[in-house]
């Protein structure tokens, strides 16, 4: 018989939490690919429904705090890709996912429609450096666009205590997560901009996963960032988590304390600063006292007494009016010659001089073209006579009328050679004053 005593006996809730602890330990954040199949949507906003493929099923419960805030609606028979963990249902002892972030399969939804919505900005010009401004070196006022219980603000708060407590603080508070986030945000942001007490803001919140940060990738809240009056910086999630908000920002930080130090200077830094610069005014103002005091002890000795100033000043004046004189002697002597010089010009240039000496370029001009016409004409009547005569001298009608004659065959070439006749032949003999058809016998 075997002896119970030596046997591990498990209570079904022990086995259970033991598995459960297995498998979570185990695959405690996986991704699966399937079709989602018994897909059920009750009241209370959970999700409930089975990932299978070919050959297996497997159960899965997405609840309502990440269901609510997904940007993927899936349906009955879509192929997805899911983030969870498994684990053990112990009430019934069943294995099933917990889903944290479903998307469709393949390139992922939520990164499709962050690369579209980025391109579709970028082409508009909502990212480009020229329309970003300049962040303050030290601002009278930072305004905080953030949750009041998130982490990053007290990131802020302790940073900007520790390197300038004196500059205040106007917090915004907004939700930084879920479908009404994006909203709440615009409105923050719109909110401080009326009221215009900041000389910069701070968007920010702690990191998170593409789809905890989606609100930052919100279109409106896009434009509303770029269309700020009062200069934003970015400061969403670690410094891997990249938004839409970043690229339209004037500036992005990396992490939310990187944010506070950028629109803070070092307390002990600024301190030293100033000593230095008080410093330097406390020698400019020695130096300037100084050669203040050297200028009143030589303008001492330069003081004469009132009446050798007014004699001064009287001779002085004298010898300006005499000057005057030559000036205004002179200025008049310029202009009754300038006067001069300008009558004879308008003379010269009076249109009747004008028009009686181009009347006479028009009848010499004339004059010329008629002798050249008539040139031209006897020329070539010479060369003409000429050329008539050397064609009359080569011209075969001078040769016949010497007593010479052609002869042409039947076919009316011309026959040079006597070789070229024969017996019989018809031919065509011309003097120079007519033609005699003949036949050759001989």
């Amino acid at each position: 018989m075997n002896n119970s005593s030596s046997k591990t006996i498990y209570q079904v809730s022990e086995l259970t939490r033991q598995i459960q602890q297995m498998l979570e330990s185990s695959y405690r954040s996986i991704w699966v690919e399937a079709e989602i199949s018994s897909l059920s949507k009750p009241a209370s906003g959970h999700w409930y429904f089975s990932l299978k493929d070919d050959s297996s099923q497997i159960r899965c419960a997405m609840f309502r705090n990440r269901a609510g805030i997904s940007a993927y609606k899936p349906n009955e028979g879509d192929l997805v890709r899911v983030r969870g963990k498994v684990t053990v249902y112990a009430a019934r002892g069943d294995m099933q996912m917990i889903i944290e972030h479903v998307e469709a399969a393949g390139e992922g939804l939520l990164q499709k429609q962050f690369d579209e919505l980025k391109a579709k900005l970028q082409i508009e010009g909502l990212f480009s450096q020229e329309i970003k401004k300049s962040i303050p070196k030290l601002p009278k006022s930072i305004g905080l666009i953030t949750s009041p219980t998130g982490a990053a603000i007290q990131d802020i708060l302790s940073t900007l205590k520790r390197r300038f407590p004196s500059i205040p603080v106007r917090i915004y508070p907004t939700v930084v997560q879920g479908s009404a986030a994006a909203s709440q945000i615009i409105a923050a942001l719109q909110f401080a901009n009326n009221e215009n007490t900041c000389d910069v803001l701070i968007l920010t919140r702690g990191g998170g996963s593409l789809e905890d940060l989606w609100c930052f990738n919100d279109e409106q809240l896009v434009r509303s960032i770029v269309t700020s009056n009062i200069p934003l910086i970015s400061a969403v999630g670690h410094e891997v988590d990249i938004t839409l908000s970043d690229f339209a920002a004037d500036l992005r930080a990396p992490t939310p304390t990187a944010a506070a130090e950028i629109v803070s200077p070092d307390k002990q830094e600024f301190i030293e600063q100033l000593l230095t610069t008080k410093a330097r005014l406390i020698r400019s103002q020695e130096r300037y006292l100084t050669n203040l005091a050297q200028n009143i002890d030589w303008l001492s000795k330069r003081l004469r007494h009132p009446a050798a100033n007014i004699s001064q000043y009287h001779k002085r004046l004298e010898q300006l009016q005499q000057a005057l004189l030559v000036s205004q002697q002179r200025q008049l002597r310029n202009q009754r010659t300038s006067m001069v010089y300008l009558n004879n010009r308008l003379k010269q240039l009076n249109p009747d001089n004008m028009i009686r000496v181009k009347k006479q370029a028009i009848l010499e001009l004339n004059l010329r073209i008629k002798n050249a016409i008539k040139r031209t004409i006897e020329t070539n009547r010479q060369k003409f006579d000429h050329l008539s005569a050397q064609l009359s001298t080569v011209s075969h009608e001078r040769t016949l009328d010497r007593g010479y004659a052609i002869i042409e065959n039947q076919s009316g070439e011309i026959v040079t050679k006597s070789g070229d006749l024969h017996k019989d032949d018809s031919v065509i003999i011309t003097h120079a004053d007519g033609s005699k058809r003949a036949v050759i016998e001989k």
